[in-house]
């Protein structure tokens, strides 16, 4: 394991460090870098055929935070390589292979060998996975998934209740930033009830998402009539898409690459009668172990662009719509403040939880 790291302790000063030229991390991002510095960051991004995905290197999903020897704290994401890495990474590509990233004539595996891969961790197979999936829709209301009617089913909607649950807390931080954003953007377009209820494309839209016929989603609105209704709906879609899939995703390779803690293979039922022994058997082999982890490591690949990129369609430039630049400023401020708390927090605690701090929060749903 190797890491990257800068010379900034939280968001504000990153930002701010930004803005001054002062960040050589964030040179690529404002332009600074060189030319070919732009274009090793671009080829890293691109493969050919790569051996395997156990074989690749990886950045980590989360930024966290280190602390060096005189007590500084600094931003950092690690970078994870493989124990016997090969030479050159497998499948990297040159600049004059730009052009043409198709298979080498000379390439005689299966066109899906690396799917195979992901494959063969999946216990119960795909089709199994499938029809787990189906039984589990089968009962699944959208209305009921919000994140304060899931709390609520689940117990755990009291402050008192589980008071080190990191994630109802962070996540009820997040959803207070993103409802005033989504609700005073949407005024802009929607000033009355009335233009909500005559907006054909809109109903037509909530029509097919809720329709047999359509996309036949449990428990979503048919139509609606009120600026609230609309409102509540937007940001319940962005929380879903960004922090929730967040909370769900950014954890994956923690959960799940440490192969005895989430080994993906079939326990046997008799739990009464299991030994030390029975374990052993039941660990995967070297090959499945390592498409484990290689599968997570995909699933939990680093977002592009965090949340706090919120806003940067060409739709909301200031030109366009000066309004909602203001609007958008708004909404990224609050998110550093919500960054640098859970980084405060964090540092006081011996197992940190980072998957909600906005700078490791998608803006959208990104596989």
């Amino acid at each position: 394991m190797t890491g990257a790291f800068c010379e900034f302790s939280n968001m504000a000063e990153l930002w701010t460090g930004a803005v001054k030229g002062r960040s050589r991390l964030l040179g690529w991002l404002f332009g600074k870098s060189s030319p070919t510095q732009r274009r090793e960051a671009a080829l890293t991004g691109l493969r050919r055929a790569p051996s395997s995905y156990a074989a690749l290197s990886y950045h980590t999903q989360t930024v966290r935070f280190w602390v060096d020897r005189r007590g500084l704290r600094r931003l950092v994401r690690y970078r994870i390589v493989p124990a016997d890495p090969e030479p050159v990474e497998p499948g990297l590509i040159s600049v004059s292979e730009l052009a043409d990233r198709g298979r080498l004539p000379s390439d005689s595996r299966s066109p899906d060998y690396l799917r195979r891969e992901i494959r063969r961790p999946v216990a119960a197979g795909v089709a199994g996975a499938l029809n787990a999936a189906r039984i589990y829709y089968s009962g699944w209301d959208f209305s009921k998934r919000s994140l304060e009617a899931d709390l609520e089913s689940r117990g755990l909607d009291g402050a008192g209740v589980l008071p080190h649950y990191y994630y109802r807390d962070d996540a009820r931080r997040l959803a207070a930033a993103i409802d005033p954003f989504v609700e005073s953007m949407l005024r802009l377009w929607y000033r009355t009830d009335q233009e909500v209820a005559e907006d054909y494309e809109l109903q037509g839209f909530l029509s097919a998402c809720a329709s047999k016929d359509g996309g036949d989603i449990p428990g979503f609105p048919a139509r609606m009539t009120t600026q609230q209704e609309l409102f509540r709906l937007i940001a319940d879609l962005v929380f879903r898409a960004g922090p929730q899939h967040a909370a769900v995703n950014n954890g994956q390779f923690d959960a799940y690459g440490r192969i005895p803690g989430k080994m993906a293979v079939a326990f046997p039922s008799d739990h009464a009668s299991f030994t030390e022994a029975d374990l052993w058997e039941a660990m995967p082999d070297t090959e499945t172990s390592i498409g484990q982890m290689g599968m997570v490591w995909v699933l939990s690949r680093p977002t592009i662009r965090s949340i706090l990129h919120a806003g940067e369609a060409p739709a909301f430039h200031p030109k366009l719509c000066f309004e909602a630049d203001d609007i958008i400023g708004a909404f990224r401020r609050r998110l550093s403040m919500v960054s640098s708390d859970i980084q405060a927090r964090n540092e006081r605690l011996e197992q940190p939880y980072v998957y909600l701090d906005p700078l490791n929060v998608s803006r959208s749903t990104d596989i």
